[in-house]
């Protein structure tokens, strides 16, 4: 899907793609942000103006040529164009639209949102403005400026029966803003999402707000005073909302700054209260931050159900040949593991898997190595539970790589969830050799995670075409498999015979 763009970002992508046909190469990310600077009044170009960076310089550096190719004027952008102008950019432009959610809780991405993207996921684009002055720290805080909230310097009393009437109608009034946008969040996990654990844990924090409130023993109701009311609006205006996301970020916003409205003015009447209600606020970032990432994740691994993990040792013909014949067959996802290679070699050999893998349109994973799937522009990478910790993976590799995580158990999926996993592996579901991972979990944890959340979820161990059946019945249409292709004579006949159960098998009814 593509996102919502601003006619200036259409226009750089235009630009880019006649780039790229000058240089006669392929329109890749340093093309992009030479194209967005081509605008000499343009949001980019005034940025870098600001901190010394002429559009020609950035140019020459990125290009890597003394006089760089002028762009022509801009051309009008046709809706059958489209499809071309997003091609071979869906993983900026992805990141792009996060921080524009980031940003402003719209999912409409503007030139400064694609140039702070560029920079985060491309590392000639960042080493490029590094040179010239400008590192990534600095632009992302001139375009994704921080907040604070501002304190009470003294506490206030309350004193005339009057206060205590405006202090409940100011309760009363968050209170409802709070709950409502809790529902709707709710539901959208409920309905869009298809996810039990979020749906409760959003349930669970509507409940609690409930409870709190009910503890302060204002007459909240009695005290509403709705056509009175200064604040309640005179026309029926409607802010549009453009996405599901759209609708969720806004309304995760408006649940937040009721909350800390609530913690703020009970100080005045209950201060144990309004330290009950610090913890909820904390809780919905870290719940926002899940439910929003799931909804990428689904979206990123839609159609993605077969994974082969791959390790030159394990393979019983040349690995070139192996991963190919997978490809071939129908496997979305190729994983890298390799736990005994010199750095040199892992990375070349992650270097030529990237390639592989681009040429069959599938997605390239790296398994505990976030420095090596950063160097070859790998999609996303792997770690277990004894690897580094899922935030300190995505402080490394941004928010645009796909970061999965292995689990083993209801507790470590619940983690991963709230951690912003974008997908998990599940098991060891049979005794595999492949892995030391402790003993198997068994199809129990299969039925337990599939019933658990509706984020991505990948069965592991030991699953072969004979008992690949078993897992889809047990409620995982995904699944990752090792051994069963590496040693296999005939890896093309074991993963379509694998990818045929995926595709046909029916899930058991609860």
């Amino acid at each position: 899907m593509i996102p919502d763009l601003t006619p200036a970002v259409w226009r750089a992508l235009a630009q880019a793609h006649w780039l790229a046909e000058q240089l006669a190469s392929p329109p890749a990310s340093h093309h992009l942000l030479c194209a967005l600077c081509a605008e000499p009044e343009g949001r980019v170009a005034n940025l870098l103006a600001d901190f010394g960076i002429a559009r020609e310089q950035l140019c020459a550096e990125l290009l890597e040529q003394v006089n760089p190719p002028a762009f022509p004027p801009p051309p009008l952008i046709e809706e059958s164009q489209v499809a071309r102008l997003a091609e071979g950019f869906h993983r900026v432009l992805r990141a792009a639209r996060r921080l524009a959610m980031e940003c402003s809780g719209e999912a409409t991405v503007a030139t400064d949102h694609l140039l702070v993207a560029l920079a985060q996921t491309d590392e000639r684009c960042r080493r490029s403005l590094e040179k010239l002055g400008l590192p990534l720290e600095r632009l992302e805080a001139r375009v994704q400026p921080e907040t604070t909230a501002l304190h009470m310097d003294e506490p206030l009393t309350l004193e005339a029966p009057t206060e205590t009437q405006a202090l409940a109608r100011i309760l009363d009034a968050n209170f409802n803003r709070a709950r409502e946008a809790l529902r709707v969040v709710e539901d959208y996990c409920r309905f869009i999402l298809n996810d039990p654990y979020l749906q409760g844990e959003w349930r669970q924090l509507r409940h609690r707000l409930s409870e709190i409130i009910a503890q302060s023993g204002l007459a909240l109701l009695s005290a509403r005073d709705t056509t009175g009311d200064v604040g309640t609006p005179a026309g029926s205006e409607i802010t549009p909302r453009h996405s599901f996301r759209n609708l969720v970020r806004a309304n995760c916003c408006r649940l937040q700054e009721a909350l800390r409205t609530l913690e703020e003015y009970l100080r005045l009447h209950q201060s144990e209260l309004a330290a009950l209600l610090a913890p909820l606020r904390y809780r919905t970032y870290t719940l926002e931050k899940a439910t929003l990432g799931l909804d990428a994740s689904q979206e990123a691994l839609a159609s993605v159900r077969l994974c082969v993990i791959v390790t030159g040792a394990l393979c019983l013909r040349p690995l070139e040949w192996t991963v190919k014949e997978a490809l071939a067959a129908g496997a979305d996802m190729i994983q890298l593991r390799e736990k005994s290679l010199p750095d040199r070699e892992w990375l070349h050999r992650a270097e030529c898997l990237r390639r592989w893998t681009r040429e069959a349109h599938a997605l390239f994973m790296v398994n505990d190595r976030p420095d090596i799937a950063l160097l070859v522009q790998a999609d996303g990478v792997h770690v277990g539970q004894e690897d580094l910790p899922l935030p300190r993976v995505r402080q490394l590799v941004g928010p645009s790589l796909l970061v999965g995580v292995s689990t083993h158990s209801l507790e470590q999926l619940r983690q991963a969830i709230e951690n912003g996993a974008n997908y998990v592996g599940v098991g060891p579901v049979f005794a595999t050799a492949t892995k030391e991972i402790g003993e198997p979990v068994g199809l129990e944890y299969v039925r337990q995670a599939a019933a658990e959340t509706a984020l991505p979820a990948f069965a592991i161990g030991g699953i072969t075409p004979a008992n690949v059946e078993q897992v889809v019945q047990a409620g995982l249409r995904r699944v990752a498999v090792s051994s069963a292709v590496c040693r296999a004579e005939n890896p093309r006949a074991v993963v379509q015979a694998i990818r045929r159960a995926l595709d046909t098998v029916k899930p058991e009814q609860p």
